[in-house]
């Protein structure tokens, strides 16, 4: 804790539902508070302040024999509850992205800061797509743009930019649809639930739509485990709905085979609790596959095979229907 005595001025607190429960997240509140630190908290979306309950019980709660060993005792980290959980705060926005995120940083630093820009979509040849809805997922590819950018500023073709996976106004759509095309590649970070979000699904829709085959999948999650049969079962039982709400063509095997053949190559990591060396060799790992796009090529549907698919599907009357690929088969 000598860090945030010696050489902090404002400390900031991201209040996750745990936090309250690490003890080393109390030992630095705590330290903060004995020394006069000016203290910043941010209230995510599931975070509950301590009860008098709870702050009654606190050594039932949380261990603190590692504190003590510091200097701090139960009733130093009571007194220290009792003052954070009237702070001034900060409410994280139940949606993190590239608006969010630059609206917390002027409330934190007081003057407004460009996050994640977007630098001429349309020479950019990478972009990233991760699971909205997952807070860890975009904080992944955030952590990811902003290590990469510097890395290929020298050709800003190279510099990747966030597609927003559930993106509602006509300026983050109009940057989507700029960024996707034949002759540019995706890296897909692959989180858990990734494959069950609507949004998700549907900008993947896009992509493949888009002719966009070169692919290169990211694990971020520890967790993360690959489709599943039944996954793709469901997956073409309800296509049809995602296809319309995506504004691609209706073919009940459009997004199966490229999810399938996504998982066909070597997925990369990302490790975001890694520690900066380890985030740093990871990026670079995953910019030099980028330039390999051979290796990252998928076997998806064209655009021109899915128009086929739906034409010939329309011609079929009773047996199997015919996706782009021939007779669905049971999986």
């Amino acid at each position: 804790f000598g860090y945030i005595k010696e050489n902090t001025q404002t400390l900031v607190v991201l209040c996750s539902r745990e936090v309250v429960v690490s003890p080393w997240c109390l030992g630095e509140v705590t330290t903060a508070h004995i020394n006069g630190i000016e203290v910043l908290p941010i209230h995510f979306a599931d975070f509950v302040p301590v009860s008098d309950a709870f702050l009654a019980d606190l050594g039932w709660h949380v261990t603190l024999d590692r504190l003590v060993e510091h200097g701090l005792g139960i009733r130093d980290v009571q007194a220290a509850l009792v003052w954070f959980r009237v702070l001034s705060h900060v409410e994280l926005s139940q949606k993190l992205n590239t608006h969010s995120l630059a609206r917390l940083t002027t409330q934190i630093i007081g003057s407004s800061m460009a996050i994640g820009s977007w630098h001429a979509p349309q020479a950019s040849t990478v972009a990233l797509l991760a699971d909205s809805s997952s807070r860890e997922a975009v904080a992944a590819a955030m952590i990811f743009l902003k290590l990469a950018t510097p890395l290929v500023a020298l050709e800003p073709s190279r510099i990747p930019m966030l597609l927003e996976s559930d993106a509602e106004d006509n300026e983050e759509k109009y940057k989507n649809e700029a960024v996707l095309g034949t002759g540019r590649t995706l890296v897909l970070f692959c989180t858990v639930g990734c494959f069950s979000c609507e949004g998700f699904l549907r900008a993947l829709l896009r992509v493949v739509s888009a002719n966009m085959n070169s692919v290169a999948p990211v694990v971020v999650d520890d967790d993360f485990q690959f489709p599943t049969a039944s996954f793709y079962s469901s997956l073409e039982q309800t296509i049809s709905s995602m296809c319309w709400r995506a504004g691609v063509p209706d073919d009940p095997t459009i997004l199966s085979p490229f999810v399938q053949s996504v998982f066909q190559k070597i997925c990369l990591r990302f490790s975001v609790m890694g520690g900066i060396e380890i985030l740093e060799v990871q990026t670079k790992l995953i910019l030099r596959c980028t330039q390999d796009r051979d290796r990252l090529q998928v076997d998806a549907p064209t655009i021109d095979e899915v128009k086929s698919a739906a034409v010939r599907a329309m011609c079929v009357s009773g047996g199997a229907s015919l996706g782009p690929h021939g007779p669905l088969r049971s999986i």
